[in-house]
């Protein structure tokens, strides 16, 4: 792969976050005038609960326990895929009547939101690829 390409897969990568939370904000801005029951929002958090899940799932080393390696995919799936879709929600819901407040915490929110999904992945990796007496862990 040519250097120009990688770049563009990693700041994809890298944009993947950015999107999802500002959907997410935006979706809770939408329904902030509603009192219907938040039905979208928990669907919209499982099916990215089950993405991350099944990308996960893919992960798995041989020597790998089965009891570690469903905590990876179970932690993996609510730490990464579902908690920050349902925080990001729960932000615009909250702040939709002030719009210049809600674009500030949402800008300020990302680099905490990086180093989140950074660090969820890594104990997320951990559990699914590292077998227990592993010498060398790919983490």
């Amino acid at each position: 792969m040519t250097p120009p390409v990688a770049s563009i897969l990693v700041q994809s990568y890298t944009l993947i976050p950015v999107a999802v939370s500002l959907l997410a904000c935006l979706g809770g801005v939408w329904r902030a005038n509603t009192d219907q029951p938040d039905r979208i929002a928990l669907l919209v958090a499982l099916m990215a609960a089950i993405v991350v899940g099944f990308f996960v799932a893919g992960w798995r080393e041989p020597g790998v326990t089965t009891d570690a390696f469903i905590s990876g995919v179970v932690l993996g799936a609510t730490a990464i895929g579902a908690l920050p879709v349902l925080a990001y929600y729960w932000l615009g819901r909250v702040a939709a009547g002030h719009r210049f407040l809600l674009a500030a915490l949402w800008l300020a929110s990302l680099l905490p939101l990086v180093c989140y999904l950074i660090l969820a992945g890594l104990v997320t990796a951990d559990l699914a690829q590292c077998p227990p007496d592993a010498y060398e862990c790919p983490v």
